[in-house]
């Protein structure tokens, strides 16, 4: 049986994932998304995930990454996309 990609072999790369799934599965399972949703109406000119999802993923960062600088945490979730991305179903983009 052939594995099915979504994308072509050559843009793949190894993903260390550690215990992001863990930590990223319990927060989902806590409702934290949808309670910081109910609680935070973002900005008019808001685009891309919502605040509940934004907050999610900055909790898993620091959780996992015993760090809560906000400098390194675009790098960690470009490092991390397609775990994120599959974990949340949520499509992540760069800010820039």
């Amino acid at each position: 049986m052939t594995p099915r990609h979504d994308f072509p072999i050559s843009e793949m790369e190894p993903e260390r994932v550690d215990s992001i799934p863990v930590v990223l599965t319990i927060l989902m399972q806590m409702g934290v998304q949808a309670i910081m949703d109910a609680l935070y109406t973002p900005h008019g000119n808001h685009q891309g995930l919502s605040v509940g999802w934004l907050a999610t993923i900055f909790l898993t960062y620091i959780l996992t990454e015993a760090d809560h600088r906000m400098c390194p945490v675009q790098k960690w979730v470009a490092k991390h996309r397609h775990t994120l991305e599959s974990l949340t179903g949520q499509t992540i983009m760069a800010l820039c």
